[in-house]
């Protein structure tokens, strides 16, 4: 019961940081489509 009990926290733990991981890469990738979404506007058309 214990060792069942701690894999589960383990899982746990590792999915929450997961979750942490793909926030903070979406917020850098939402980061990196702003910046280069206005740099295409600030640009002329070629």
């Amino acid at each position: 019961m214990v060792r069942h009990k701690t894999r589960e926290d383990d899982a746990g733990r590792k999915s929450s940081q997961q979750t942490k991981l793909a926030g903070r890469i979406g917020d850098a990738a939402g980061m990196l489509t702003r910046r280069g979404s206005e740099q295409t506007s600030n640009e002329p058309p070629k």
